[in-house]
């Protein structure tokens, strides 16, 4: 599951765009954070990875 998520954008430089995110699982009680490019250098597997995981904010 998503619980949060945050994105950083550059001034200027549309590379600079980031999105961090806070996932976990609650069938392991396992946390963690994904890093991911966001925007036209958004990285393909995260952008799979990110369909399996539901959002609950």
């Amino acid at each position: 599951n998503i619980e949060y998520f945050f994105r950083f954008e550059g001034d200027t430089d549309p590379g600079d765009e980031n999105i961090v995110y806070a996932i976990n699982s609650g069938t392991y009680n396992i946390k963690g954070v994904m890093v991911s490019a966001f925007g036209m250098y958004a990285d393909s597997i995260s952008t799979e990875m990110l369909k399996k995981l539901a959002v609950h904010l």
